[in-house]
């Protein structure tokens, strides 16, 4: 069973933190913030051969299906020459490929590297789920 999307936003925020922890600095800030914002628009800067970068790469009009092994999420995370000539992230890493390279979670589960990026492949090639429920809306009874 994949990972839910709150576990991809919690992977994401421990690698930036585990790097330098600003990513305000950055051109593309906490473009994961929702899964609206990660699935359905564009970063915000750069772009890629003057085209937008959408992190999530569906493949049919529905958008269920999506291409995992190229969708420019995982590529910028996990392969060693970046994505669309920008360098792999977080900027100057550490990179979940690098030796000894682990995360420790809220619940206090340390998991490596390599089973974040299976992980985050396994959640796109599950067509990107959103799995967290908006909070009720109006008040309570």
């Amino acid at each position: 069973m994949p990972i839910t999307f709150a576990r991809l936003q919690e992977y994401l925020d421990l690698m930036v933190r585990k790097a330098d922890g600003n990513v305000g600095a950055s051109p593309h800030r906490r473009f994961w913030v929702t899964h609206e914002a990660l699935t359905q628009h564009p970063i915000p800067r750069p772009k890629c051969q003057g085209h937008d970068i959408f992190p999530v790469k569906f493949v049919d009009a529905t958008r269920t299906k999506v291409d995992a092994d190229n969708s420019p999420l995982y590529l910028i995370l996990t392969a060693g020459t970046g994505f669309c000539e920008q360098p792999q992230m977080p900027l100057g890493g550490p990179f979940l490929g690098d030796s000894n390279y682990s995360l420790t979670l809220s619940n206090g589960t340390v998991v490596t590297g390599n089973q974040v990026k299976q992980d985050i492949h396994d959640w796109l090639a599950a067509g990107a789920l959103n799995d967290v429920t908006p909070p009720p809306v109006g008040p309570s009874s």
